[in-house]
């Protein structure tokens, strides 16, 4: 999540002929192959349709793609197809200004190279065409976003809370457990408030703190409970956070605290 971190949308256009020395040779591979996609497919330049094509090419885009649930050979042709007949713009596209704003933000929260995973959650955010295709293979964005975050395939997030809910061995004292938030770079610092204030009872002040201290440990523990109750707040807010378009990972940790477990 990125607590203490704000994800702005990418929305822009850049033309990815104009790459930097920051960005690391496979993502200027993939620039240089959605302007041969273009190209193909008959456009003056490239938009964000020919950079995810670009990326189903790359064996690590195909890869985070099918871990997602996405059928890639169908894909490729559904996205073909519609860049294909799709009106060309009066203007010519320009990817310069999303590029630098994915580029800057990539940087901001940490990343010295534009990786190929941040890459394609941006390109996710900034274009409906691609997000439609991929609902109608019942895929939604956050089921990629889990692959790029937390490297949580579709096929086992079923399983999640229940079979990741004590990562830790044994009980807690006393039988307690707590919940764990684990940062990611696409949850915002402001859902993860909310989340502690109406969901886990914690104030304005506490939850900005915690949700801080969560950015910059890249983890920490809330609450004491006991195994049911812990249990069942985590599919709570895995569900809620999911609904709402977030990555957030939480999971049933076994406390350190000796604690009577509240009923």
């Amino acid at each position: 999540m990125t607590a203490g971190r704000v994800t702005p949308r990418a929305g822009s256009h850049r033309r990815p002929t104009v790459v930097t020395g920051l960005r690391a040779p496979e993502i200027e591979a993939i620039l240089a192959s959605a302007a041969e996609h273009a190209r193909v497919l008959g456009w003056p330049a490239p938009v964000i349709e020919h950079v995810f094509l670009a990326i189903l090419d790359h064996s690590d885009g195909a890869d985070t793609l099918t871990r997602a649930g996405v059928d890639v050979a169908r894909t490729r042709v559904d996205v073909s197809r519609i860049v294909q007949y799709a009106p060309r713009p009066t203007a010519r596209p320009d990817l310069r200004p999303w590029l630098d704003a994915v580029d800057a933000w990539s940087r901001k929260l940490g990343h010295p190279r534009l990786s190929i995973g941040f890459l394609l959650a941006q390109v996710l955010a900034a274009n409906s065409t691609v997000v439609k295709v991929l609902a109608g293979q019942g895929v939604s964005r956050v089921d990629v976003l889990n692959v790029v975050a937390h490297g949580i395939a579709k096929a086992t997030a079923r399983s999640i809370p229940r079979a990741r809910v004590i990562r830790g061995a044994g009980e807690g004292k006393a039988g307690t457990y707590t919940i764990a938030f684990h940062n990611d770079d696409f949850t915002t610092f402001e859902f993860v408030c909310e989340i502690l204030a109406q969901d886990l009872g914690a104030t304005r002040a506490d939850a900005e703190q915690f949700a801080s201290r969560v950015g910059a440990e890249g983890s920490a523990t809330f609450g004491v409970y006991n195994l049911r109750h812990a249990s069942k707040l985590v599919a709570k807010v895995t569900k809620k956070a999911h609904a709402a378009g977030h990555p957030l990972l939480v999971t049933v940790e076994p406390s350190e605290v000796v604690s009577r477990p509240p009923r």
